[in-house]
């Protein structure tokens, strides 16, 4: 049922409605739950850290480059999850991840007062489960996420990231190369996302198309025949990303 986005809940209207024996309690459903987390982490693990030995043999160095984003679970700036992640840039595999969350439902689930014996007790069993990982906003999740993933790329995957390869958030560069995670003497550049660079090139010259009517100083129209038009985006965004494609620009630290 969780490969369908269901859960608990879910197989118990399943079952109804089949006329099939009530699932499995709540407890039990939990620890088969973590029984499946930990071993398709186990197996993520090794398939990820295997991605960074083949990235390592590709380029012959420890010092690599990766391509860095972060995700949503929803649009906007109010998501309770987040993902960041981090790919080799010559084998296109995935090296590592980190998943943040600004809930949990254990610690929702708790409904007396948060003073106490009794909560520091309850308290003190959830930490060692609880799945809130970050705190503050949904938007600083990309940041703290890949501060993280750079911190541990020694230790977990034998590699460093010298080279990151992100969009125009230019912050969350500023967040990794402020905590200088292989040591103040170490710099660390940026490459621009030639992706991005196109993306951002057509969106602003169809927003420009939309004013197709205005003339300009030589009193032609800015789009139709001589001017904007689809064919002419294509090309110029694809132009455009040509230039940045594995072009580090200057942001050195």
């Amino acid at each position: 049922m969780r490969s369908v986005g269901q859960g608990l809940e879910g197989m118990k209207t399943f079952c109804g409605i089949m006329d099939l024996n009530p699932p499995v309690s709540q407890n039990s459903y939990e620890q088969s739950c973590r029984r499946v987390n930990a071993a398709s982490k186990n197996v993520a693990i090794e398939s990820m850290k295997k991605a960074a030995d083949e990235e390592v043999a590709a380029v012959d160095s420890t010092d690599i480059t990766v391509s860095g984003d972060g995700t949503w679970m929803t649009r906007g700036h109010t998501s309770q999850i987040g993902v960041c992640t981090v790919i080799g840039a010559d084998i296109g595999k995935v090296i590592d991840v980190e998943a943040l969350s600004k809930a949990c439902k254990g610690c929702s689930r708790w409904e007396g007062p948060r003073v106490g014996s009794a909560f520091k007790k309850r308290h003190a069993r959830h930490s060692q489960v609880c799945t809130k990982s970050h705190i503050g906003s949904s938007g600083k999740m990309e940041g703290d996420g890949m501060v993280k993933l750079f911190q541990r790329s020694e230790s977990e995957r034998g590699v460093r990231y010298l080279n990151y390869i992100g969009d125009g958030n230019s912050s969350t560069f500023l967040s990794i190369s402020a905590c200088h995670p292989y040591g103040e003497n170490v710099p660390l550049s940026k490459v621009e996302c030639d992706g991005h660079v196109q993306k951002r090139m057509g969106s602003r010259l169809r927003k420009l198309k939309k004013y197709g009517s205005k003339k300009l100083y030589d009193n032609k129209t800015i789009a139709g025949k001589g001017g904007l038009t689809d064919k002419i985006i294509d090309q110029l965004s694809v132009s455009m990303a040509m230039l940045f494609d594995n072009v580090p620009i200057l942001s050195k630290t």
